[in-house]
């Protein structure tokens, strides 16, 4: 629990060669390394150390660690300014064939050890804070509920409140 704040999955890609400005740059050695473009308004949220999983194109999947967050930002010819994170693969083996190839990086700020989570939707503004409608045997009624950390990730948020795991609370229908 506790994904990137306001950030589902950062695209990024792994390989083993230099491909220019935005691209993949590789470690000393045989050593593969993801670089993320991150946007610079988060760029206070990521440090060196944190732990990463990243989603393969082909289906598989391995983690890492921040080893770098860049002081200097940079400009696309699109106009997106991005500032590059380099991530080290805790195991570059699964990667070996990979070059330049689009990842997915989900990056870990934060975690709470057996947390009480609740689908992000599931939470209802209300005066003062936040409720939950929690469905049972004796019908619906609302929770209040303080709100911890968000994973924005899978969608969940932590909260803590008058609710016990197992509980049903009501998400909107899509």
């Amino acid at each position: 629990m506790g994904e990137l704040p306001g950030s589902p999955g950062h695209q990024g890609a792994v390989g083993d060669g230099d491909a220019g400005p935005g691209g993949v740059l590789a470690n000393h050695g045989e050593d593969q390394q993801v670089t993320i473009s991150l946007d610079p308004g988060l760029e206070s949220e990521i440090k060196v150390g944190d732990k990463v999983e990243i989603d393969l194109p082909e289906g598989g999947a391995t983690t890492g660690v921040v080893t770098s967050v860049s002081k200097v930002a940079s400009t696309s010819a699109a106009g997106v300014t991005t500032v590059p994170v380099y991530v080290s693969l805790d195991h570059p083996k699964v990667a070996r064939n990979l070059s330049s190839a689009p990842v997915t990086v989900k990056v870990t700020t934060g975690s709470v050890a057996n947390a009480l989570v609740v689908p992000i939707t599931a939470l209802m503004a209300r005066s003062g804070g936040y409720a939950v409608e929690v469905t049972g045997p004796g019908g619906h009624h609302l929770v209040t509920v303080t709100v911890g950390m968000f994973d924005d990730a899978d969608g969940l948020v932590q909260v803590t409140g008058n609710l016990t795991p197992g509980q049903h609370v009501v998400v909107p229908a899509l």
